[in-house]
């Protein structure tokens, strides 16, 4: 029974080193790449709760406070329409914040 021996070069078996490191810096970048998939679709979930959200709450207000303007509940005096005035155009401001930046 006679048995072949393998001989190994020194260069192979650096470029065997050299390959398996490769493959496992590969394999931890797919890794990494994947979770930061998750991490970005996690922002952008966010992101699109947090802007439904905010608009939502901003139009009942900037609603409200035209309603109020418009005195259907009933008489403001000038001191009110001022302090309203100043409601519905921050509202109106952040809104259009929202629209830019968070789109």
């Amino acid at each position: 029974m006679s048995r072949k021996v393998l001989s190994v070069s020194k260069s192979e078996t650096e470029n065997y080193s050299v390959t398996e490191k490769l493959q496992l810096q590969s394999k931890l970048m797919f890794e990494a790449n994947e979770e930061l998939k998750k991490a970005t679709q996690a922002k952008t979930e966010l992101l699109a709760k947090l802007s439904h959200e905010f608009r939502k709450t901003l139009n009942v207000i900037i609603g409200f406070t035209e309603l109020m303007l418009d005195e259907k509940p009933g008489k403001i005096n000038e001191d009110q329409r001022a302090s309203l005035n100043d409601v519905l155009s921050g509202s109106k401001r952040l809104l259009y914040l929202i629209n830019s930046y968070l789109e």
